[in-house]
């Protein structure tokens, strides 16, 4: 079995033994497992252990670990390279499908590199900019004052407040304007 432990801080992989997983940071555990292979998941202190259907027990070491921020993820990789995403906990298992790991490193922070980043990056800058120029002033501010109270600058034409007039017309009793 193929066992990739990503690194969310920087999504650098790297291949272990399916009997050596042991974290130690922020990571995303990918399994070259089918979720019809996986029995059941069960929490030991800070460990996940994996129940599979054949009887074999997979163990994550630190997969809890007391006082995270950031949590760790695991991921199974179908044999069609379907990814699913792992909800451990009690009942049976859960899965939901992710496109691909991009989108667990950017939520964390992690340098997936993915154009959901880029676009996440500047979404964020075109908010930015318009808080920038909200903050400024420049954002319709109704009563034309200059920040902090002054009066309006004479060169500054009075702000129209006055509401248009009622629209008018006609129906005759057919319906005809």
């Amino acid at each position: 079995m193929n066992v990739e432990v990503i690194s969310k801080a920087t999504g650098a992989i790297t291949e272990v033994a399916g009997d050596a997983i042991d974290l130690d940071a922020p990571s995303i555990v990918r399994l070259d497992i089918t979720r019809a292979q996986v029995a059941g998941f069960e929490q030991q202190g800070a460990d996940l252990l994996i129940r599979l259907a054949d009887g074999e027990t997979i163990r994550i070491v630190d997969f809890y670990p007391p006082n995270a921020t950031v949590p760790n993820d695991l991921v199974l990789r179908e044999n069609d390279g379907s990814l699913w995403l792992a909800k451990p906990g009690a009942g049976a298992p859960r899965f939901s499908l992710i496109q691909d790991l991009d989108d667990l490193l950017a939520a964390h922070g992690g340098s997936g590199g993915s154009s959901l980043a880029i676009t996440a990056l500047l979404g964020g800058l075109a908010a930015a900019a318009g808080i920038a120029a909200i903050a400024s002033g420049s954002g319709g501010d109704d009563d034309a004052r200059p920040s902090g109270g002054q009066e309006p600058d004479p060169g500054t034409p009075a702000p129209d407040r006055d509401p248009p007039a009622a629209p008018t017309g006609a129906v005759r009793g057919d319906g005809a304007a």
